[in-house]
């Protein structure tokens, strides 16, 4: 139906930029029912049919259908809707800022992102950058956050709504091999550049991570390791394309958890594209979700609560 279809542009890093038209479909979520679990998916809860809904295999044609991640197939990518409510949400943005507003820290250099139009004329330039605020030691002493980081992480150090959500998790029915949390690292993005680069964490966070999102639904890709269909593309080749044909896009809700283990956690770099802009009918930033003809818009602003955990010993 070309009524449903809307001219869509990438946002551009570096001046890279490219052209798509994207239509916009409604996905629903299946009735959740335990499926059998593959091995390389680590010692957490079985791979259900709630993990099956928000994971999908990309197939970036116009006219391509995504098709969800059979059990055997999946790396270690579980996901849980609505793990915090909107008024612990209310009350974890609060806290984070606060803490962001004292230790937060850059990531890199500021980003120029340009915006063309459909010529390929520059509409508008703005510039982003990501914030962080960690226990890790990867930045200068002054700027390291109070709980510490691996065997040093310190409970009573954590803020109370903070606190309250690695409890939560560590509550969670068949997250109980999860063990003693190691970090909590924030990041913080807005303007909707949510970009984040292909990469595993690094290896003393421990065997499990657990992502919260907030403020803002985002599509997260998984790239497996690299294989003879890996392709090296540019940013705006990426938006359009991913990085591999072999890539699961896994939908990230707010308020909700994305967890990684096993192959998932050590082998599978996980990323986040640089996003479409979509003029018509209001101008907005979208994720594309498994094909380009699925559509979600972003919001303005994401804040990310990553928990690591040590895992069983």
């Amino acid at each position: 139906d070309n009524r449903s279809m809307m001219a869509a542009r990438t946002l551009a890093v570096r001046g890279l930029a490219c052209r798509t038209a994207v239509g916009l479909r409604a996905r629903t979520c299946l009735p959740l029912r335990v499926l059998s679990s593959s091995a390389s998916q680590g010692a957490l809860r079985a791979f259900n049919e709630l993990d099956s809904s928000a994971i999908r295999k990309v197939d970036p044609r116009l006219s391509g259908k995504a098709k969800s991640v059979l059990s055997s197939e999946n790396p270690g990518i579980r996901v849980e809707l609505n793990v915090v409510t909107k008024e612990e949400e209310s009350y974890l943005v609060e806290e984070v800022l606060a803490l962001k507003a004292v230790m937060g820290f850059q990531i890199g250099a500021l980003q120029t992102v340009l915006v063309r139009d459909h010529d390929g004329e520059q509409k508008r330039a703005q510039e982003v950058a990501v914030v962080r605020v960690t226990g890790r030691p990867e930045i200068e002493a002054e700027h390291i956050a109070p709980w510490g980081y691996g065997d040093n992480f310190d409970y009573s150090r954590v803020p109370p709504a903070l606190l309250q959500l690695v409890r939560k998790v560590e509550a969670l029915h068949g997250y109980e091999e999860l063990g003693k949390c190691r970090d909590i690292t924030l990041d913080f993005r807005d303007q909707s550049f949510f970009k984040l680069d292909p990469g595993i964490d690094p290896a003393d966070d421990g065997s499990h991570i657990v992502s919260l999102a907030l403020l803002s639904d985002a599509v997260v890709t998984f790239i497996p390791p690299i294989g003879p269909n890996a392709t090296a593309r540019y940013p705006a080749e990426v938006a359009m394309q991913s990085w591999t044909v072999d890539d699961f896009d896994v939908l990230s809700k707010r308020r909700g958890v994305v967890c990684y283990s096993g192959d998932a956690r050590w082998l599978w770099r996980h990323a986040v594209r640089i996003g479409v802009e979509v003029p018509e009918p209001e101008q907005c930033v979208c994720d594309w979700w498994g094909s380009r003809n699925i559509l979600l818009r972003r919001g303005e602003q994401r804040i990310t609560v990553d928990l690591a955990f040590q895992g069983s010993p």
